[in-house]
C-alpha cells in the first residue's frame, strides 16, 4: 500500500508505504492510517529548501587529503573527488562551486572539473533554481552495498529488532572508526518515537558516547590513550564530559562491568547504555546501544532493566 508525498510546488517527491497487512478489516484501518498520516506531513508544505531543525549535528570530521603525491598507486583526482564530498553535511547540504573552493582549497576550474565528474556519475546533482548542488540519492548505494555484504549487520540486525520490542527503548547498532562512532542501524523506540539519531551513517565522537567506549573498552590502554589524544571533545551538552582523565576512568570500568553508560554526554536529555560485540580474538566488532529519555528514566533503572538483556544479545551477535 503506497500513498504519496508532495512537495510544496505540488510535485511528487516519495512515497509511504505499508505491507503486512492480512486481512480487509486491517488493511481498511491501515489505509486510514496511511492518508492521515501523508495529510500531516503534506501540511508541512516541504520546500526542496527546507532545512533540518530538531537534529543534533553529531560529529564531523574533516579528513585531509593526502599529500603522498609521489605515490605510484595514488590517484590524485579520485582523492580530490572523495575530499570535496566531504563538505555536504546536514550543515551545509547545498555548496556552491565557490563554496567548495575555498573549503577544499582547490582553484574554481579544479572543483568544476570535480562536481561535473560526479554529477555525470550520479553522485552529485544541481538544485533547481539556485547555482548550487547537493549529494544525490543514488549516494546510498553504497551504504545498502555495504550493508548487505556485511554478515555483522545482518547477524545484528534480527537481534536488535527482538532487543526493541523486550525493553520498548530506541536501539542501535554501531561500530567504531577511528576516533569516531558510525551508527549502521537503528530501531526506534515504541511507543513515542523519537527521530533525532534514526539515520544510518551518523556520528559521533567515540569518548563521548556509551557505544564507543564500549568498543574501547575492549581495546589496550595505550591504544585507547592514543584515541582520546586524537579526540577534540566539543561540549554537546552541559553534561559533557571533556576531562580526557575521567573518560579513561569510565573506560576502565566499562571493561570491568562489560557495559558503558552515558548520561547526557551527545544528545541533551538521553541516556544510553552500550555492550560491546567481540569478534573471535576479543576485539570489538561494534557495539548495541540502547537509547532511554533522561525524564522518565535513570541509570540504575537501565542496568536493572536493560542490561541484562543487552549483555546476552551482544554476546548472541559475536561471529
Amino acid at each position: 500500500m503506497y500513498s504519496m508525498k508532495q512537495m510544496a510546488e505540488g510535485e511528487a517527491i516519495g512515497a509511504v508505504s505499508l505491507s503486512g497487512m492480512q486481512d480487509d478489516t486491517s488493511l481498511s484501518k491501515a489505509a486510514g492510517h496511511l492518508r492521515e498520516t501523508i495529510a500531516s506531513i503534506n501540511a508541512l508544505r516541504v520546500s526542496s529548501t527546507t532545512g533540518a531543525t530538531t537534529f543534533y549535528p553529531g560529529s564531523h570530521v574533516i579528513r585531509p587529503l593526502s599529500k603522498a603525491e609521489d605515490d605510484p598507486l595514488e590517484i590524485g583526482s579520485v582523492s580530490k573527488a572523495l575530499h570535496l564530498m566531504q563538505f555536504f553535511h546536514l550543515g551545509a547540504s547545498l555548496l556552491t562551486l565557490t563554496d567548495l573552493s575555498r573549503k577544499t582549497g582547490f582553484p574554481v576550474p579544479t572543483v568544476q572539473r570535480i562536481v561535473d565528474t560526479l554529477i555525470d556519475l550520479g553522485y552529485l546533482a544541481r538544485h533547481g533554481r539556485k547555482r548550487a548542488y547537493h549529494i544525490s540519492v543514488r549516494s546510498l548505494d553504497l551504504l545498502y552495498r555495504f550493508q548487505m555484504s556485511s554478515d555483522l549487520v545482518r547477524s545484528v540486525w534480527p537481534r536488535l529488532i527482538r532487543f526493541r520490542e523486550e525493553c520498548g527503548l530506541r536501539c542501535s547498532f554501531c561500530i567504531l572508526d577511528g576516533a569516531e562512532i558510525v551508527h549502521l542501524l537503528h530501531v526506534q523506540s515504541r511507543p513515542d518515537p523519537d527521530y533525532r539519531t534514526a539515520h544510518p551513517g551518523r556520528r559521533f565522537l567515540a569518548a563521548s558516547s556509551s557505544g564507543g567506549r564500549a568498543m574501547l573498552s575492549l581495546l589496550p590502554d595505550e591504544k585507547v590513550r592514543q584515541i582520546l589524544q586524537d579526540s577534540v571533545i566539543d561540549p554537546f551538552t552541559p553534561h559533557t564530559v571533556v576531562d580526557k582523565e575521567a573518560i579513561l576512568a569510565d573506560i576502565k570500568c566499562a571493561r570491568n562491568r562489560g557495559v558503558a553508560f552515558t548520561d547526557r554526554q551527545s544528545v541533551r536529555d538521553e541516556l544510553n547504555v552500550a555492550a560491546a560485540v567481540r569478534g573471535v580474538e576479543g576485539h570489538p566488532l561494534g557495539a548495541i546501544v540502547v537509547s532511554a529519555p533522561a525524564r522518565t528514566w535513570s541509570i540504575d533503572r537501565l542496568e536493572k532493566d536493560v542490561v541484562p538483556s543487552l549483555l546476552s544479545h551482544s554476546r548472541s551477535a559475536t561471529l
